[in-house]
């Protein structure tokens, strides 16, 4: 089915505004995903924050072309998919990879990263899935800057504590 040159400008457009800003890019194969797998893959993006859309090759291929997101052109190849989040950079691949473990010919092909770091492979794509999301890196990284200062608290009123225990025993021993 050809595509008219005013509809791919649009299509190419409203893909350049998806992925402008985004933290990462995630390429799937979506082959054999029937329309209601897809209607709830997009509902799951929608709940995420991620953005999915199909298209043609060639036009993705010229939306992130001299954008960070460049090495991706080598794996558009097939029927893919591309995932898109602005907020969090592993949000796509846990979308795309929580999917694939719903509906079996659903496949996490590539990404990649802000950076350009090119992610290759399904087992990699499910690795960056993994990586802790921005709130909960906020939060290991406040409980490391608050274990110095928790400990040396807990040193300073270890001689007050232990004094105190001191004179309760010798209290308890004069009324024995």
């Amino acid at each position: 089915m050809a595509i008219s040159r005013q509809k791919k400008v649009s299509i190419l457009e409203a893909f350049k505004q998806q992925i402008d800003g985004a933290q990462s890019l995630v390429a799937s194969e979506y082959k054999g995903v029937t329309v209601a797998q897809a209607d709830e893959l997009r509902k799951m993006c929608r709940e995420k924050g991620v953005q999915y859309r199909v298209l043609k090759n060639n036009l993705a291929r010229l939306a992130i072309k001299g954008t960070a997101f460049e090495p991706l052109s080598a794996q558009l190849t097939g029927p893919i998919g591309i995932a898109s989040s602005k907020e969090d950079p592993a949000a796509a691949a846990r979308v795309v990879v929580e999917f694939a473990k719903k509906v079996q010919v659903f496949k996490p092909r590539a990404a990649v990263t802000i950076d350009g770091s090119l992610v290759v492979g399904e087992a990699n794509v499910v690795a960056l899935s993994k990586m802790p999301g921005k709130n909960e890196l906020r939060a290991q990284f406040l409980s490391v800057l608050q274990g110095p200062s928790r400990n040396m608290v807990t040193v300073l009123s270890a001689a007050q504590r232990g004094f105190l225990t001191v004179l309760q025993r010798k209290a308890e021993q004069s009324a024995a």
